[in-house]
């Protein structure tokens, strides 16, 4: 019996100290990454800095003894070395068995390491999460992490340093120019023959396509949308060349700004954004002609920068170039935008049938008023036969031959501006204003005149025909 106990009793040591050496294992582990990819202005957008806020949750504490959080994005991502306005924050947790404590972050570091596409978050001296916490990573469009170049689908992953392994997120779409599940933005290039020399999908497409163009009466076709980082450059080599909208699909936007050094190109039928320089598209050359396109602003209501749309600054004498049935809408946003500039010295252009839609910001929003021009005139144009609409300026002539005929202007702050800056002729005839400028005792006190008259010496003005209702101040 005795050597029976004394049995027992040794196999109960040796099953506790078996027990003693297992690993044990957390209660939790690292789970429920997920990410958002922010929606608002650019941020989903191919090719643009992204806003991303990452969940997980913890299965074991981490400290400010080297522990550290890394997040890896997809390939493609650009992730740079220094990142500003990362922030990580934590629920309770338990730390070394005792729960509901609270984190402590108040020394963490960030760092990017663009070769592996990742960000790291490392915990400085006195920091702590508790193990089951749960964290939230915050990443700006500041902190300047790209999206890849490419639409789709893509997931990241999460790991740190007490659990080694990564664990995959949820799916996030990098959008292009369409709503999810549209066709991918195209670029089809054909030669004066109908050939087709190029077509391509990537990102960089409008830019490479624009490249492959050597000869006169050649087509380019957009389909879906397109888009270039890097300014477009239409060489003056290129002459005749046609841009336009594959089989009238309107969802169609192109997100570029662009410099025409090329004689004869013809816009047609297409949406028109400015790309990240802001300055949309630069005219050099004669024979320009923008037909049935959409001008619009990029961005969302609070992020929108000032943009000029158009950029007129062919100044061979002799040449014309045309902008007709296109609309200028640059209401988006409480800043001074331009529809359409015509520099100094430039020659030749009329703006026929158009629509341009304005707006303004007033005080204590913006102080001064911070109105859109239509049209800001500093050259000789014909402005004949379009609409005037929205809250802001209609059109701002500082010198040049000028000649502005059966418009139409409604709601408009301002219908005319002439200023002093140089000598100016302008004639204003056969034009429909109604409801435009602003009474005096509003704000401004003294109201807005529908017409402010300050030519510069030299300068005549003839107003002729034109029928006034319904305004504020003459």
């Amino acid at each position: 019996m005795m050597k029976q106990k004394v049995m027992r009793i040794a196999g109960m040591l040796m099953i506790a100290a078996t027990l003693l050496i297992i690993p044990v294992t957390p209660v939790t582990a690292l789970s429920g990454v997920a990410v958002t990819l922010s929606s608002t202005g650019t941020s989903d957008l191919f090719g643009y800095a992204g806003e991303y806020i990452i969940f997980a949750t913890l299965g074991m504490q981490l400290t400010g003894d080297g522990d550290a959080i890394t997040v890896t994005f997809p390939v493609g991502t650009v992730v740079p070395e220094n990142l500003t306005g990362v922030t990580v924050v934590a629920t309770l947790g338990a730390i070394n068995g005792t729960p509901n404590i609270a984190a402590i972050l108040n020394r963490y570091t960030v760092s990017g390491n663009p070769g592996k596409c990742t960000v790291t978050l490392t915990l400085g001296p006195g920091d702590l999460i508790g193990e089951a916490a749960q964290i939230r990573i915050y990443i700006p469009v500041s902190a300047g992490v790209i999206n890849p170049k490419i639409a789709g689908d893509y997931t990241l992953t999460l790991k740190t340093t007490k659990e080694a392994t990564p664990i995959t997120s949820n799916t996030y779409t990098v959008m292009g120019l369409l709503a999810p599940g549209g066709p991918p933005p195209m670029v089809t290039v054909y030669n004066a023959e109908g050939v087709r020399i190029f077509q391509d999908t990537n990102y960089n497409a409008l830019y490479d396509g624009v490249s492959k163009v050597t000869g006169d009466h050649w087509t380019i076709k957009i389909s879906n949308g397109a888009h270039s980082d890097e300014t477009v450059i239409i060489p003056a080599r290129v002459k005749n060349l046609l841009i336009t909208n594959e089989a009238d699909n309107w969802a169609n936007t192109v997100v570029a700004d662009w410099v025409v050094d090329g004689s004869g190109v013809t816009f047609h039928n297409l949406i028109l954004a400015p790309g990240v320089e802001n300055h949309g598209i630069i005219v050099n050359a004669p024979g320009v002609k923008f037909y049935g396109c959409t001008f619009i602003k990029t961005g969302t209501a609070g992020t929108t920068p000032v943009q000029t749309l158009l950029t007129f600054n062919n100044n061979i004498p002799g040449t014309q170039c045309t902008i007709d049935n296109c609309t200028f809408d640059t209401s988006l946003g409480g800043v001074k935008d331009i529809g359409i500039l015509v520099n100094t010295s430039a020659a030749g252009l009329e703006i026929t049938g158009c629509k341009f839609i304005t707006d303004y910001s007033e005080p204590p929003d913006a102080h001064p008023w911070k109105e859109d021009d239509a049209i800001v005139v500093n050259s000789g144009c014909t402005i004949r036969g379009n609409e005037f609409s929205g809250s802001g300026h209609g059109i701002n002539v500082a010198a040049g031959e000028v000649i502005i005929a059966n418009n139409t202007f409604t709601g408009v702050h301002e219908v005319l501006r002439i200023t002093r800056e140089r000598p100016s002729s302008v004639t204003f005839e056969s034009n429909t204003v109604d409801k435009c400028g602003i009474r005096i005792a509003a704000w401004p006190p003294n109201g807005t005149n529908t017409i402010e008259l300050d030519p510069g010496v030299g300068s005549m003005t003839t107003l002729v025909n034109n029928k006034f209702s319904g305004t504020g101040n003459y």
